[in-house]
């Protein structure tokens, strides 16, 4: 699987906020040996702070901890119907 650009937004405004729509913008390719339905899900990078060997939202209680960044998933989902072999789509975060 590749995506083209790696770094992309999510939605920040409108009915779409923090959702994930498939359109023009961002380019996903990807290959499955057989014909299937395909579900890709997205996560946005954020701050953190490590706590007990996790990376954690970062409070006030953990402000002092080692910084570390965690992956926080957007909501919703772009579900495909992949052919066997390469199969491509396009699409942007808002």
């Amino acid at each position: 699987m590749s995506v083209s650009p790696t770094r992309f937004a999510a939605a920040v405004r409108g009915a779409t906020v923090g959702k994930v729509t498939p359109r023009q913008g961002t380019r996903v390719r990807y290959t499955v040996s057989e014909s299937a339905r395909v579900r890709f899900t997205v996560k946005r990078a954020r701050a953190g702070r490590r706590v007990s060997g996790e990376c954690r939202k970062p409070t006030a209680r953990n402000r002092r901890a080692r910084p570390c960044t965690r992956y926080v998933r957007v909501r919703g989902h772009i579900v495909r119907e992949a052919v066997q072999g390469e199969n491509r789509f396009g699409f942007r975060g808002c």
